[in-house]
C-alpha cells in the first residue's frame, strides 16, 4: 500500500470515529444518567476509535416497555385522548 493510500485510509477512519463519537454524545445527553455521568462518558468517547468501542461496549439501552403500558393506535392518532365532550 502506498504512503498516500494509508493516508487516506487513516483519514477515512478517523472521520468515521467522529461521526460515531457524534453519534454516541447524542445518545449519551438523551439518557437518563446524572449530568456528571454524561459529562465524563462525553470526554471519553471523543477519544478516537476506543471511545466508541467502549461505549458500544458497555451502553446498556433502557428495557423495552410492557405492552399493556405503550399508547394505543387510537391514542397515537388523536383518538379517545382526552376523554372529554366537546
Amino acid at each position: 500500500m502506498t504512503e498516500a493510500a494509508t493516508l487516506r485510509l487513516f483519514v477515512l477512519s478517523m472521520a468515521l470515529s467522529g461521526v460515531l463519537s457524534l453519534l454516541c454524545v447524542r445518545l449519551i445527553w438523551r439518557s437518563r444518567a446524572s449530568t456528571s455521568t454524561k459529562a465524563i462518558w462525553t470526554v471519553w468517547v471523543l477519544v478516537p476509535v476506543l471511545g466508541p468501542a467502549s461505549y458500544a461496549i458497555a451502553f446498556d439501552p433502557p428495557p423495552v416497555q410492557p405492552e399493556g403500558l405503550r399508547a394505543t393506535e387510537s391514542a397515537l392518532s388523536g383518538g379517545d385522548v382526552g376523554g372529554g365532550d366537546d
